[in-house]
């Protein structure tokens, strides 16, 4: 009783504000104690600030925790609009899918023309102005309904806006925390200060260090994950996404700059434009400095800005100077000092302009979010009106795939006509009269809602009006999942039914006293039961040589489990085993003799005993925080395989002799090893420790020179690409100043997918066919191996599949590694020239990668 008195006694006193015109929240000053801007808030405080307001205003604020990141902090929005819209949020919401033909019923509110605009604040932890302004943009929007009085502003009437105060805590409390440690108080505004230098690996990623802007499509990370769900059950027609750039730079905001995928509208283009305006308005009255449509394209589909607008919004990004190296306040090349609480103003006035110009927009807004999705279903863009993927051969990606197709809403179900349809190859890169279905296809047709972000995600080549761009221009799924998959040019009819791609289970029966259990090497999921198997001090044996028993064949890469190898686990072997086996569907199967029918025996020597290897991976100063991260991500969530992280600081003093591998991510690693680190390497190596080294490390393995590496193939072919550089240059000599941006990008390498030759007879392809997809990131390249194994290898500028190569590098990819194993001494170097599990999504390498780990060397 007392509980319910209290809460009637708040609601009264709330009431009494607002009639008074006085607003019962504190401005995030008084609530903080401290002026904004004088220093960053930590993120639980930011969090507290939300749920005050909520707390006071319940009739104009709903609060939702919607996640929580690796660190377990909370992730949380806020939904801010006019009583009425509070009080039928979920019709609003739910007619808002009606309208995206999401939801097949009729609308509930048919009158109404809510437009949602979506502000999403620090992706990157270290632009740190934007929790800040999500502060004072929710104190603004809320102190509103009270200061206006009967008078409402014209967003009250026709807009609900949705605050995510921070996309990424743990990236930005990394930065505050170091922040709160460093910074001088007063503020230091000089660059050299400590508290304008961020320490590796500074604060703009998450834990696993991925940066979230580059992750909406894919959804890697669990904040992401838990973002684009909530996203996608509202799907607003207006999202920004803030950001922050260098301390000397202008503020920036839409219209946004080419490449603009082809698919973007003419309205989205239009009102990009009148936000632009709208903007330059508030900016030209205070004098603020500003600029638009020179870069930052709408291109890539894994951003802030792009996702949105292919799900039908008004996606743009803002971004205000400031960055790592600002603090509180930094001196600018002007003689400004550039102050925290100038870049949270910044940010607070475009913030709120372009909630005005949605509202005063909002009928033609939702009108043509409408249309999109419409449009969108009844005729889809491109010449493809279905794409058609088989997980015959791997249905873990299978599931993996049609996870994500679940996540983003789109549509699949399997085949209803039996004849053979026309369309693209994308395992073959051509066109193919006829392509037979199968029961078990995954059909995806284009006829949907989400047409045109089925397209963006499947297109084989992605058109790219400019390629001056800053992030990669191919990342087509059949060919980052390597699943067989043609996009057919028919229309086709797709079963509601999902296929099923899952071949009927083997069930076994429990066999404790098998001679042995194998498991084949098919796909990631099978490496990671051999990691388990690992954890239970289970001793395994590879097959290097196919072989045949109880009917069936194995290829080589096989593992083999002998009750021989196990005795020190004695009769616990078999129980252990199946526990495992039924967690995995069955993928064990026991075999009651060692004599095969085809092929090596179990006893052959060319069945390699391999024990579980201790694994090394090094981060710290020098290395891409963003690589390293994926792999720490691919050991503890992927592959479930223990790993010890070393930093380069204490490197030096690290006994090598304690691990059996060692992987060397990319980076800068001039200064990194230390005096003697590549000596050290070569010994533990030559020792018979295993070198994994991907990308930079690769460039710093050639730099070396003593390991067996060369960056071109011969002296002739040096000088012939020497020559031709020589005479572009020249050429460049007269060329107009103007195009100086057209002439750097002849030698530009975004990110580019390449067909690769594989030897899936070496143990570093094991499970693959005799081909490979490479996501090639840089123009870096690396001649054969004359002495070692060239298993993944690009023969000619004809494998490129997809993606934008700049015209002088295009001719020099070909005759070149990709992956190989050299042998030094008693141990191994495996080089990875790309990236084989690049951003986390780039699956077709994950199984690649583990074969570096258990099955080279071994």
């Amino acid at each position: 009783m007392g509980r319910r008195l209290a809460g009637v006694v708040t609601l009264f006193i709330l009431w009494v504000n607002v009639a008074l015109g006085q607003s019962p929240v504190d401005s995030p000053s008084e609530f903080l104690g401290y002026d904004l801007g004088d220093r960053f808030t930590p993120h639980y405080r930011v969090v507290e600030y939300f749920r005050h307001v909520a707390k006071y205003m319940p009739s104009h604020v709903k609060l939702k925790e919607y996640g929580h990141t690796y660190e377990g902090r909370p992730l949380i929005l806020a939904f801010v609009g006019s009583s009425e819209k509070i009080q039928n949020i979920e019709d609003i919401r739910r007619d808002n899918l009606i309208r995206a033909g999401i939801k097949k019923e009729s609308l509930v509110r048919p009158q109404d023309t809510t437009a949602l605009v979506w502000l999403s604040y620090n992706v990157h932890g270290n632009e740190a102005s934007s929790s800040e302004a999500a502060m004072k943009t929710l104190h603004s929007l809320t102190n509103s309904f009270v200061t206006r009085g009967n008078n409402s502003e014209v967003w009250h009437e026709n807009t609900l806006v949705i605050i995510d105060p921070c996309l990424n805590p743990d990236g930005r409390d990394r930065y505050v925390n170091w922040q709160m440690q460093k910074a001088g108080f007063p503020n230091n505004t000089a660059l050299d200060a400590v508290e304008h230098h961020e320490p590796w690996p500074g604060g703009r990623t998450n834990h696993y260090l991925f940066d979230l802007n580059r992750d909406w499509s894919w959804q890697t990370q669990e904040e992401s994950r838990a973002r684009v769900t909530e996203y996608n059950r509202w799907l607003p027609q207006v999202h920004v996404d803030f950001h922050e750039q260098g301390v000397d730079s202008p503020y920036y905001f839409a219209p946004a700059a080419e490449p603009l995928h082809e698919d973007i509208t003419a309205w989205q283009k239009e009102f990009q434009r009148k936000v632009g305006e709208a903007n330059a308005k508030v900016f030209d009255k205070h004098g603020w400095l500003y600029f638009t449509g020179e870069s930052f394209d709408l291109l890539y589909p894994g951003y802030g800005d792009t996702y949105p607008t292919y799900n039908g919004a008004i996606g743009m990004t803002y971004e205000q100077a400031g960055h790592t190296t600002s603090s509180t306040g930094v001196d600018q090349e002007n003689g400004n000092i550039l102050k925290l609480s100038d870049r949270i103003e910044h940010h607070y006035a475009s913030g709120l302009a372009t909630v005005r110009v949605s509202a005063e927009n909002a009928p033609k807004l939702v009108t043509e979010f409408q249309r999109y999705f419409r449009e969108s279903e009844t005729s889809p863009k491109g010449k493809y009106k279905a794409y058609v993927v088989s997980g015959q051969n791997d249905p873990v990606k299978m599931e993996e795939l049609v996870d994500l197709l679940d996540r983003e809403g789109i549509r699949y179900g399997g085949p209803l006509v039996k004849k053979p349809v026309r369309g693209f190859d994308y395992r073959f890169n051509k066109s193919k009269e006829a392509i037979n279905l199968h029961p078990g296809d995954l059909v995806i047709s284009a006829y949907q809602p989400k047409s045109r972000m089925l397209k963006i995600l499947f297109e084989p080549r992605t058109f790219v009006a400019d390629s001056v761009t800053y992030d990669i221009t191919a990342w087509s799924i059949p060919y980052a999942y390597d699943l067989d998959a043609w996009a057919i040019t028919n229309k086709m009819f797709v079963s509601q039914l999902p296929p099923k791609f899952n071949k009927p289970r083997e069930k076994q029966v429990f066999r404790p006293d098998a001679y042995a259990y194998v498991v084949e090497w098919k796909n990631i999921e099978d490496a990671r039961l051999l990691a388990e198997v690992l954890g239970h001090g289970v001793k395994v044996r590879y097959a290097r040589k196919p072989f045949a028993v109880n009917g069936k064949n194995y290829k080589a890469g096989t593992v083999i489990i002998s009750r021989e190898d196990n005795r020190h686990i004695g009769e616990a072997l078999g129980k252990t085993i199946w526990d495992l086996n039924g967690k995995y569907g069955d993928k064990l199967r026991a075999v009651d003799t060692g004599f095969t029918e085809q092929g090596i025996d179990f006893g052959s020597s060319s069945m390699v005993f391999g024990k579980s290897p201790k694994v090394a991976l090094l981060g710290g100063q020098g290395i891409d925080p963003n690589r390293f991260g994926e792999l720490w991500h691919y050991f503890e969530r992927n592959l479930a395989y223990p790993v010890t992280v070393l930093d380069t600081d204490y490197f030096a003093k690290v006994n090598l002799d304690s691990y059996d591998v060692l992987i060397l991510p990319d980076g800068y690693y001039s200064s990194t090893l230390g005096g003697n680190g590549s000596e050290r390497i070569r010994d533990w190596v030559s020792d018979g420790g295993k070198l994994i080294a991907i990308q930079g490390a690769v460039e710093a393995l050639v730099s070396d020179g003593k390991f067996g590496l060369k960056e071109y193939m011969d002296k002739s072919e040096e000088d012939k690409a020497n020559k031709r550089k020589s005479d572009l240059e020249k050429a460049d000599l007269l060329a107009p100043y103007a195009g100086r941006e057209r002439r750097w990008i002849r030698s530009y390498l975004a990110g580019a997918i390449y067909k690769v030759r594989l030897d899936n007879t070496h143990p570093l392809a094991y499970g693959y066919p005799t081909h490979y997809f490479t996501m090639k990131t840089d123009s870096h390249r690396v001649a054969y191996l004359e002495d070692g194994w060239n298993v993944a290898t690009i023969g000619s500028s004809k494998d490129l599949v997809s993606g934008f190569v700049g015209s002088d590098i295009k001719p020099l990819i070909g005759e070149t590694l990709v992956a190989g194993v050299m042998p030094m001494g008693r141990g191994k170097v495996v080089c990875f020239v790309d990236d084989p599990v690049f951003r986390g999504f780039w699956k077709n390498g994950e199984l690649m990668l583990a074969n570096a780990i258990f099955m080279v060397g071994n």
